[in-house]
């Protein structure tokens, strides 16, 4: 599950196969950007992981990988 909410972006596995993955997620903008990046997160099923990062309304892409599997979502920052 990816969503925003007043510009944090949060990012929940909500399946079991994540569960114990170290994981990567990237926040990229619409010109393909990458804006942060997060490393080795230990992913923990219904556990939020969130991105404060002060950016500007717009679309945003969120790009989370571990051991092979992928998973792209967008979410829409207003302020």
């Amino acid at each position: 599950n990816i969503y925003s909410s007043h510009g944090i972006i949060n990012v929940i596995p909500m399946l079991d196969a994540w569960n114990g993955q170290k994981a990567e997620i990237k926040i990229i903008n619409i010109t393909g950007t990458t804006v942060a990046v997060r490393t080795n997160i230990g992913f923990s099923n219904g556990s939020p992981e969130t991105f404060n990062l002060h950016l500007p309304t717009g679309i945003y892409f969120v790009s989370v990988s571990a051991s092979g599997k992928k998973f792209i979502g967008k979410v829409f920052i207003s302020k």
